[in-house]
Formats: C-alpha cells, structure tokens, sequence
C-alpha cells in the first residue's frame, strides 16, 4: 500500500514537470522495495529538480510514517514529497539529455506492518 502511494507521488512529480513516454520498474527484493520512474520531459526546471532532490534525500522517520501517511490524501493540488522523503531510505535523481530518472529504495529491514 505505501509502496504504491509512493509510486503515485513520483508520477504525480513528472505529469507536473511534463514528462511524456513515462516508464515504472518496481522491484519487491530481498532486501528492498525500488521504484525506478523514467521519461522524456522537454526542459525541466532547475528549481523543480533540485526541490525533488531534497525532498527525497531527508531521513527516513520510520515513528512518524503511519501517522502522517494516514492523514495525506488524494489531491492534485498538493504533492506529499516530503512524506516520500521520510519513508524511503535512499533515493537518486538524474536528468540528462531531456530524460528524467528517479530511484527510490525502501529497506524491508525497517518496514512496518502494512
């Protein structure tokens, strides 16, 4: 379930910068969930790049996770980045050559009951 809220709140990321041709890899490891997000976007601001950036790369806040995902809703007015930021344990961002690659990992080690 968070695994697919998580997901939601990086395609809502790139319908917002304008990504087109978006492609999902989602892996259920051993050890880790990743969620890889790719696509094409004409130019993507600086500022939008870096915000997803810091966003994501905080610590994860395992304690507050459950309480706070609960309260985030549906709302296409409102992105809930900084939620993701604390449920992931890492996360890379790159965009080169008008293609956006996003990567989240989260560590099963730490992963509370669903």
């Amino acid at each position: 379930m968070r695994s697919r809220k998580i997901l939601d709140e990086l395609m809502s990321f790139c319908f917002k910068v304008g990504v087109k041709d978006i492609h999902v890899d989602f892996k259920d490891g051993e050890e880790n969930v990743m969620i890889h997000v790719e696509g094409k976007s004409q130019e993507i601001p600086i500022e939008e790049l870096e915000n997803l950036k810091s966003l994501l790369q905080v610590q994860r806040q395992d304690q507050i996770e459950g309480y706070y995902w609960g309260l985030a809703g549906e709302n296409d007015h409102y992105q809930e980045l900084p939620l993701v930021g604390m449920m992931i344990d890492e996360a890379d961002v790159q965009y080169d050559n008008q293609q956006l690659n996003i990567t989240v990992y989260r560590n099963k080690e730490n992963l509370p009951p669903q």
